[in-house]
């Protein structure tokens, strides 16, 4: 089940946690921080995580869950969780521009490598403003986040649609996230073969991050089960901005298999070689894909057309450190210790002038000035060309 990382307390104890310290959480939010309302009640979640939350308790309450999503309003009940509770989540969503040089190898010669000036845009970005083990290492960052409405937080929105939401503090800034980068050795800074950079000389242009609270459900659910021990359980994260939300669970399917085979080694071969086919995976997503790894959208420019190919192992590299266990703990516990050891301390200097509110506005102010740095980078690629390839350009078909 979900922990944070002091005590490795379980949801049950979590829950208790911010009922005692984090009711007044809201009451300490700024104009700057914004929220998406639920757009569904309790009740409804649990409808809707019935049927893929049956399935993931192997069968249980299948057919009453079915029934109860196609045939609404004859009395049938869905699978309910052991309990749920409706949370507001604290979140960054970023916008930068990042400078840095960079060594990338010469395509036509293997054994060197030329050096650049690069530019990363990073367009709404992910960074939890929370510290909860796995919950922390989970992209919950949506594309349909700009074309939602959000409003600016207030306390009618501590009760929604009948139910009391929890609303977590944010604990952590992502402003350090450059001091991070500086710290790293070189050795830490190769990306690939092909790039990587100078810790040295990192920068930022533009940085814009946005407090923005998004609501989820927080479900947990109890396997059958197979033994005299403990029956097992997990939890499962359910979107709320939007009824397309995604569902989110650990994935403990080969675990509770595993138990099976241990109670009866005798069974039959089939079930073995299911076992192996069962998914490796920490976390299962109900459209099945790899979205809740993707912390960091981005853009890579240099001054050399092939410096493009490395953006994708750029991404990853970046999603990689964002998703390492224990990453957050200890990004919190060097920036922001108070917030580790106490609780409700406010971390956050709202007066910062980097904090923007999420609105269409601000969002336009900083993308346009990114846009305009992607233009100036495209220009120096054209002029990079005309100057190492002069030959080439004079005698391409397309020119007049």
């Amino acid at each position: 089940m979900f922990r944070n990382p002091c005590g490795h307390r379980s949801l049950k104890l979590i829950l208790k946690s911010n009922r005692r310290g984090l009711s007044n959480a809201a009451q300490r939010f700024p104009p700057k921080v914004r929220a998406f309302p639920f757009a569904f009640s309790t009740e409804e979640a649990i409808l809707r995580l019935g049927v893929p939350m049956s399935i993931k308790c192997w069968g249980r309450d299948f057919f009453r869950s079915v029934a109860a999503r196609l045939l609404p309003g004859m009395g049938f009940q869905p699978l309910r969780p052991n309990r749920i509770q409706a949370i507001y989540l604290p979140i960054w969503l970023v916008d930068a521009e990042v400078e840095a040089q960079i060594w990338v190898q010469d395509h036509s010669d293997k054994s060197e490598t030329i050096e650049r000036i690069a530019r990363v845009f990073f367009q709404q970005s992910y960074v939890p403003g929370f510290v909860y083990e796995p919950l922390s290492r989970i992209s919950l960052n949506s594309m349909l986040f700009d074309r939602g409405s959000t409003i600016r937080f207030s306390e009618d929105l501590l009760t929604q649609r009948g139910t009391e939401i929890l609303c977590l503090p944010f604990s952590v800034t992502p402003f350090p996230l450059l001091d991070v980068a500086r710290s790293l050795s070189y050795q830490q800074a190769t990306i690939s073969e092909q790039l990587k950079f100078d810790p040295s000389a990192v920068k930022a242009n533009l940085f814009a991050a946005y407090p923005v609270l998004v609501p989820i459900y927080l479900a947990q659910y109890e396997m059958p089960a197979i033994d005299t021990g403990d029956p097992l359980t997990f939890t499962a994260i359910l979107e709320a901005f939007t009824r397309k939300g995604r569902i989110v669970t650990e994935d403990r399917d080969r675990e509770q298999a595993q138990r099976i085979l241990n109670k009866d080694p005798n069974g039959p071969d089939f079930f073995k070689r299911f076992i192996d086919y069962l998914s490796p995976r920490e976390f299962w997503v109900n459209d099945g894909s790899n979205s809740i790894s993707r912390f960091a959208p981005l853009e890579l420019h240099a001054t050399m057309p092939h410096v493009k190919l490395s953006q994708g192992a750029l991404e990853k590299w970046v999603n990689d450190a964002a998703a390492t266990k224990g990453a957050i703990e200890s990004y919190q516990a060097k920036y922001f210790p108070c917030s580790a050891t106490e609780s409700g301390v406010n971390v956050v200097d709202w007066d910062d002038l980097r904090i923007r509110e999420f609105t269409d506005e601000e969002k336009m102010a900083n993308r346009v000035w990114m846009d305009l740095g992607r233009m100036w980078m495209v220009n120096k690629n054209v002029e990079e060309v005309h100057r190492f390839y002069p030959r080439r350009v004079q005698r391409s078909p397309w020119r007049s």
